[in-house]
């Protein structure tokens, strides 16, 4: 069983879905399992998913620059999260497979 259920596009109320709609229209394409949890208090929700963005897309390094600090940042704090499922900047072909 999850620890939190995913929010229901349906239920959302009126802040809750502008914050939904932006994450969506940004950069990650969608709304990720963060923000669901976040959108239970729409003040938090509306700066963290922003900030998540600029930290992941918004700098001056380059995609796999990014996700190295990323994938670091996540084992130095066993943050299972970032291990769970394919590199976003990987799939969505922005990354090379081959290593430097």
């Amino acid at each position: 069983m999850p620890r939190d259920e995913q929010q229901e596009e349906a239920k959302l109320t009126p802040e809750q879905r502008r914050i939904w709609d932006e994450c969506k229209a940004g950069p990650r394409g969608s709304v990720p399992p963060p923000v669901h949890v976040w959108l239970k208090s729409p003040g938090l929700a509306d700066h963290a998913h922003k900030l998540g963005a600029h930290v992941r897309f918004g700098t001056p390094y380059t995609s796999k620059q990014t996700e190295i600090a990323i994938l670091v940042t996540a084992r130095n704090w066993t943050a299972q999260f970032e291990w769970g499922g394919p590199c976003p900047a990987w799939a969505a072909g922005r990354l090379e497979t081959g290593t430097d």
